[in-house]
Parts: C-alpha cells; sequence; structure tokens
C-alpha cells in the first residue's frame, strides 16, 4: 500500500513501514527510513546489482527529506515500502530466472544420486555491503547460473554502497517458493555455514561472511522416464545498519535436475 497525500497519521505510516503503532517518534520515523527507488535515483544508500529489480519502493521527490531534519509527516507522502526483490521465480526445471541456481542432469543405471550445493551471502567491502553466491561446499559441481548465464567462481548478485563501515545487523529469512519432487526422488536440502562466518551478526569485520550454504543429496530409483526436482527458495537479507531500521533485500535461489535411470524396475 502506498501513503495518500493528505490526512496522513503516525499510524498510517508505522503500518507502511512495519512498526507496531505505539511509542512512536517523529524524528525516528523520518531519520531511520531507509528508502530505495533507484529506478527514479531516489536512494539512501545506492543501491545496484547484476540482476533484475523486480520490486522497489515507490518515491517521490519530497521523501528524499526524511534523513535530516526538520521532521514532517509530509515527507512520507506517496511513498511505498514495496520492498526489494531481485529476480523471479519458476517451477519450470529448465527455466534459469532466479538470481542464482545449480541446475544440472543426472543420470545412472537402477540408482542414480545427485549431489547439490550453493552459496549465498552478504559480507562487507569499505563503505558497502555486497552480495555475492558460489558454487557452495561442492563446488566442482556443474552448472550454475545468474539468471540463465552460465558462472562460475564467486559472483556479485548485488552491492548496498555508502552505508559505510559501522556494524550493520544482518539476520535472514528463507522460504520455500517453488517445490517439485516427482516420485522416485528421495532426499532433502539442508542448511549449514559451510565456508561462511555465521547466520546472523554484523559486518564490523570485512572478514564477517553471513549467509547459508545450501547443500542437497538425492537419489532416484527406477526413473527411465525422468524425474524432476525444483527448490526455489525466497532468500532475504535482513539488515539494520547503524541509526536505520531494518529493510529486507530478496533473492530468489534455486536448486534443480533431471534425473534418469536406464531401467524401469530394480528387483
Amino acid at each position: 500500500m502506498t501513503i495518500g497525500t493528505t490526512n496522513i497519521g503516525f499510524s498510517t505510516i508505522a503500518t507502511e513501514v512495519g512498526l507496531a503503532n505505539t511509542n512512536l517518534s517523529l524524528s525516528d520515523l523520518c531519520r531511520e527510513q531507509i528508502v530505495l527507488d533507484p529506478a527514479n535515483s531516489r536512494q539512501t544508500y545506492t543501491l545496484t546489482d547484476n540482476l533484475t529489480l523486480t520490486t522497489a519502493d515507490a518515491t517521490v521527490a519530497d521523501n528524499m527529506n526524511l534523513a535530516s531534519g526538520p521532521d514532517e509527516v509530509s515527507e512520507f507522502k506517496s511513498f511505498g515500502q514495496d520492498g526489494i526483490q531481485f529476480s523471479s521465480s519458476s517451477i519450470q526445471v529448465s527455466t534459469e530466472v532466479e538470481s542464482y541456481q545449480h541446475q544440472t542432469s543426472v543420470s545412472g543405471s537402477c540408482i542414480v544420486q545427485l549431489q547439490t550445493s550453493i552459496r549465498v551471502w552478504v559480507q562487507r567491502s569499505g563503505n558497502d555491503l555486497v552480495f555475492y553466491a558460489d558454487e557452495g561446499s561442492h563446488g566442482s559441481l556443474d552448472y550454475h547460473y545468474r539468471e540463465g548465464t552460465a558462472v562460475s567462481g564467486t559472483q556479485e548478485l548485488a552491492r548496498l554502497a555508502g552505508v559505510g563501515t559501522g556494524a550493520t545487523n544482518v539476520t535472514q529469512t528463507i522460504s520455500l517458493s517453488q517445490s517439485q519432487g516427482s516420485g522416485g526422488i528421495i532426499g532433502a536440502i539442508a542448511f549449514n555455514t559451510t565456508g561462511l562466518t555465521g547466520t546472523t551478526g554484523t559486518t564490523s569485520s570485512t572478514n564477517s561472511k553471513i549467509g547459508y550454504n545450501y547443500y542437497g543429496s538425492f537419489m532416484g530409483e527406477c526413473i527411465p522416464s525422468g524425474a524432476n526436482l525444483v527448490k526455489v527458495y525466497r532468500h532475504g537479507f535482513n539488515i539494520t545498519p547503524v541509526g536505520k531500521r531494518v529493510r529486507t533485500i530478496n533473492f530468489y535461489t534455486a536448486i534443480k535436475s533431471q534425473l534418469f535411470t536406464n531401467v524401469d524396475q530394480c528387483c
């Protein structure tokens, strides 16, 4: 919902920016707000990316006065905190629209095995927060894609420039967006911190890598016509720079594979 242009109340602002409607301060409401609208060059910090930005804040010029005094309710007019979402999500096993994914096809005789991994994290570089991805704990596995482009090694997905060197707090939220597991496939995706420093923390050190390593181990049995495995996740980084309110930067991550065996009966 976007805030209107008249009769703007504290409760309206609180609802839009995700706050409880209690103990509200106009100064805090204004100066702790992060505005992210790259398309119209209205940003508290500069968001750049190597992806498709599908959702961003709705803004007008007045919203850029929120960071400094005098503090006025009218500075929120026409503002919509629509959130930041990169890329899109598809249930199709051969579609590569997600921010980062491992996609492969494996075959075997009676039983076929699949190992799969990706890793996504945020790390500070100078005054910037940088969102990265790589092949994860099983880096030798083919093939990895960034929105349809085959990639290898560490990939920069997006960057939030100008946040500063302070201890930005980071947590994460991961939810399943698409799921398909045809008959004959067993296994699961596990999440760990292999190659990372943790799943929560601050960016006070440039060595801190906050994220998740996705690791999957699957087995397919008696599937000569093939079976599809699709797991797509919405991976959100909840960042709280010093003196600001939390904002979430969302990506889509995916594990996709086709599994085949050359026999239909294994007994």
